[in-house]
Parts: structure tokens; sequence; C-alpha cells
């Protein structure tokens, strides 16, 4: 009896870790490499937002395709977390309205990349909305 006992307390446990492996542990995994890509892309793509025209319109078009699927991503990420605002709470990932903002900031780059130099928003406008960003990323509290 206690060989059967010991068996099914150890398949219990396996099969707990690889419900909490597949539906908590590996989308907030997930989640966290977006924001890393994001990361990378306002690195990455800075100059094309801060020096409009400047740039060829090949790499202007590439960081405007980049900014607007990294939104979506970061949005999609966010929906596959179960229970997104207990682990927001814990500081397991950002809180929503940060993740909001840095979406909605994401897509204003998209559109600002395009944007000619007499048309765009001033320089300054453009920061605040990389600082919404960076926010994903930089000292979660």
């Amino acid at each position: 009896m206690e060989v059967f006992i010991t068996v099914i307390t150890g398949t219990l446990v396996y099969v707990l870790s690889q419900l909490l492996s597949k539906f908590i542990i590996d989308p907030i995994q997930k989640f966290k490499e977006v924001i890393g890509n994001i990361a990378s892309a306002i690195s990455y793509y800075g100059r094309e937002y801060t020096s409009l025209g400047a740039m060829p319109k090949e790499k202007i078009n590439e960081a405007h395709e980049t900014f607007r699927s990294l939104s979506g991503e970061l949005q999609t990420r966010v929906l596959l977390i179960p229970y997104y605002n207990f682990w927001a709470k814990l500081h397991f990932v950002p809180k929503v309205d940060i993740v909001a903002a840095a979406t909605k900031s994401l897509i204003f780059l998209s559109n600002v990349v395009q944007m000619k130099p007499d048309q765009a928003p001033d320089l300054e406008k453009i920061l605040t909305n990389e600082t919404a960003i960076k926010a994903l990323y930089l000292k979660q509290k």
C-alpha cells in the first residue's frame, strides 16, 4: 500500500508541476521575452523616431512594422497569463496600466517613424512615449 501511495503522490506532484509550468510560468516567460524584444527595438530604432526623415525608407518601414507588431504581441501575451493582476501585485509582471501605456506608446512610435519632420510631434512628446515603454522593463515596483 505504501508503494501505491508513493506512486500516486509522485504522479500528482508531477502533474501539478507541469500544469503550473504550462499555464503560469511559460506564459510569463514568453511575456518577458516580448518585453526584451521591445527593449531591443527601442535601442535599435531610436534614430528612426528621433531623426525623422534622415533614415532610408526601408529602415523606416521596418521600424514601423516592428513597433506595431510588438504592440500587438504585448497585448496578446498579457491576455495569455492567467490571473495577471495577481502576478502584477507580486511584481512578477508590470502592472496593467504600465502595459497599456507601453502598448499605446508603441503604436504612437510606429506612426511617428513614418511622419515627415514638419508633421511630427515635438521631440519631448516622442521621448515621453519612449519613457512609457521603458517603464515595462526598468525598475518594476
